[in-house]
């Protein structure tokens, strides 16, 4: 008997263990759920089978167990349909959360394939915990999964892991995911206070402390330009001095304008100095040397926002900050509301002879 064959036994026998009324059932590379269900058409019940769009693999039958047991518990509490089991390949004209569950059962073996060792413990300890904090039926939205994710203490290592889960399947349902990816970090929209962000003196003060030259163009790079840490390794200067970010990125391509222009010079950020690490370990790598063992009292991300204050108290509409940072209107005069409200207050004040 192969490792496969014996782990799908193992897995079924806790089906029955548990009093979970199906199992799961190894059909050429596919698995499949097969139960007695309601007929998809009629008053009867029969045995059928649902597919699950899941490689037959360890790792695919780790996700396939939590299925069962999620079909289990519907049978059980008689609360199951067949719209909730739609196949991947059956997007909704209108996005739900059943297509989010199915999408995430999709990537998960997409990415983990026949890896035991990584698969079963990620879908363990990370995708199946923060997938259960995610309603399995109703309107899917970037608004609702925010909630989700703001829901856990902030800046937490758990708010972190299961956020980038629920983010990942997000992007592959096509949702914008920038407030998502920002919300697990710790930053949202509620929590965002003017004291969080550096002024222009403070960051000139840090910089200075910032000894290593590679780390200090990087801090400078982020301060200029308001990048996100993880797209100052693509960063290309144009002739302008602005910077072109490629296609590689998550955000996709665009240009970004310096703010202020002084700081390029200051900086000497044209010296390019990019750190020699892989581009899924650049942030943290970032973040451990400016600020938990540097100098800075915050995180590289607020140099962002920073950026984003600089853009409009000189001005700016909201239409084109937003293209220069790479993000959607509706997010950026969300997050940056009080700021443009205090900017729109002090043009018109210049208006009058007060």
């Amino acid at each position: 008997m192969d490792r496969f064959t014996a782990a799908l036994g193992e897995v079924n026998g806790r089906l029955r263990a548990a009093g979970f009324r199906c199992r799961i059932e190894h059909r050429g590379r596919r698995l499949s759920l097969v139960s007695t269900l309601p007929e998809r058409a009629g008053t009867g019940r029969r045995q059928q089978r649902i597919a699950l769009g899941v490689e037959a693999t360890l790792a695919g039958l780790g996700a396939a167990e939590s299925q069962a047991m999620n079909l289990g518990l519907q049978i059980r509490q008689r609360t199951f349909t067949w719209a909730a089991w739609a196949s991947p390949e059956d997007a909704p004209a209108k996005l739900d959360l059943e297509f989010f569950h199915a999408t995430a059962l999709r990537i998960f073996a997409e990415r983990f394939g026949d890896r035991p060792d990584g698969g079963q413990g990620n879908w363990r300890r990370r995708w199946r915990p923060a997938l259960q904090r995610v309603p399995t039926s109703g309107e899917l939205s970037v608004e609702l999964l925010q909630s989700v994710i703001e829901s856990m203490p902030a800046k937490s290592a758990l708010r972190r892991s299961y956020g980038q889960v629920i983010s990942t399947i997000a992007g592959a349902c096509g949702l914008d995911c920038t407030s998502l990816r920002a919300a697990k970090t710790g930053y949202s929209v509620r929590s965002l206070q003017p004291r969080d962000i550096p002024d222009d003196q403070q960051i000139l003060e840090i910089w200075e402390l910032i000894k290593q030259p590679t780390w200090r163009w990087v801090f400078g790079m982020c301060a200029v330009y308001g990048l996100r840490p993880h797209e100052v390794q693509e960063a290309q200067f144009t002739p302008a001095s602005e910077v072109k970010i490629g296609d590689s990125t998550k955000t996709g391509y665009r240009v970004v304008w310096p703010a202020p222009q002084a700081w390029i010079e200051k900086f000497d950020l044209h010296s390019i100095e990019k750190p020699k690490c892989k581009p899924e370990q650049f942030t943290n790598t970032a973040n451990t040397y400016i600020h938990i063992r540097g100098p800075s009292p915050f995180a590289l991300y607020n140099l962002r926002h920073a950026y984003a204050i600089r853009l409009l108290m000189a001005g700016v509409p909201s239409s084109l900050a937003a293209r220069l940072m790479g993000h959607s209107v509706a997010i950026h005069e969300r997050v940056y509301q009080r700021w443009l409200d205090a900017a729109e207050l002090s043009r018109l004040r210049s208006g009058f002879n007060l």
